[in-house]
C-alpha cells in the first residue's frame, strides 16, 4: 500500500552555507509559491489514483481507507496552512487600504446622496410646474373653445377649433463641466402584504430553520427533520 505520509512529511534540509544577500523581486510574483506546491503534484496524483482504486470490504481495508483519508487530510492541511501564511500579509494590506479609502468614499457618497435628493426635489418641482402650466393652458383653451362654439352657433358661423397646447414634459439632462444629472423612471416593487405573495417568490430562511433544529427542534410544518450519518476524519 502506498504510504501517503511520504507526501505530508517534510524532508530534512541539509546545512547550507550562508545565503547571499536577497535580491529585489516582485512581491506579487506567484512563481515561487507555484514551484513550492508543484512538488506535491505527483504525490497528490498517486494518492488520488490509489484512493479511487481502494475498496473497503473488510476491517483491514477499512482501516487502510481511514489511514489514507487521514493522510490526505493532513497533506491538505499542510498546503492550506502554507496558502494562509502566504496570503495573510496581502489580506491585511488590502484591508488597511480599504479602511483608509472608506473613510473618504463614505463621506463622498453621503454628499452625493444628499445632493441627489435636493436635485431630484428641484427637478420634480419643475415637472409639477410644467404639468400645472399645461393644465391651466388646457382649461383656458377649453374655455375659449366653448366661447367660440357659442358665437358660431349664435351667428351661424363656421366652427373654429382651438389648438390645445401641449407642454413638453421630457426633462433633458443638465450638463456641467464636471458632469450631468437627469431623472430616470423605473418600476419598483414594494411589499404590502406577504400573505398574498405567490409561493414562487418566497424564500425559506434555512439558516433560521437549521438554528431551530440545532436547538432541539424536531417538528416543523413543511419539513422532515431527520438524522444524517457522516464519516469524520480526525488527525
Amino acid at each position: 500500500m502506498l504510504d501517503f505520509n511520504v507526501a505530508a512529511t517534510p524532508k530534512k534540509r541539509s546545512k547550507k552555507a550562508a545565503a547571499p544577500a536577497p535580491v529585489a523581486r516582485d512581491p506579487f510574483d506567484i512563481t515561487p509559491i507555484r514551484d513550492t506546491l508543484k512538488k506535491y503534484e505527483a504525490e497528490v496524483a498517486t494518492m488520488k489514483k490509489t484512493a479511487e482504486l481502494h475498496k473497503v470490504e473488510d476491517e483491514a481495508t477499512n482501516v487502510a481507507g481511514i489511514e489514507m483519508a487521514s493522510q490526505a487530510k493532513r497533506l491538505a492541511n499542510t498546503i492550506e496552512a502554507m496558502r494562509v501564511e502566504k496570503v495573510k500579509p496581502y489580506q491585511q494590506y488590502t484591508k488597511a487600504i480599504n479602511n483608509i479609502a472608506k473613510v473618504y468614499t463614505d463621506g463622498l457618497e453621503a454628499i452625493e446622496r444628499g445632493l441627489k435628493t435636493k436635485i431630484g426635489g428641484y427637478l420634480t418641482k419643475i415637472k409639477l410646474e410644467k404639468l400645472e402650466a399645461e393644465r391651466r393652458a388646457q382649461e383656458a383653451a377649453a374655455e375659449l373653445q366653448k366661447k367660440l362654439d357659442a358665437e358660431s352657433a349664435e351667428k351661424n358661423l363656421p366652427q373654429v377649433t382651438v389648438n390645445v397646447p401641449v407642454i413638453n414634459q421630457k426633462s433633458e439632462p443638465v450638463r456641467t463641466e464636471e458632469g450631468s444629472a437627469s431623472q430616470t423612471k423605473r418600476w419598483k416593487a414594494r411589499l404590502v402584504d406577504i400573505n398574498l405573495v405567490p409561493r414562487e417568490y418566497l424564500l425559506v430562511d434555512m439558516p433560521k430553520v437549521n438554528q431551530f433544529v440545532r436547538a432541539g427542534g424536531r417538528v416543523l410544518d413543511g419539513f422532515v427533520i431527520e438524522q444524517e450519518e457522516s464519516v469524520n476524519i480526525r488527525l
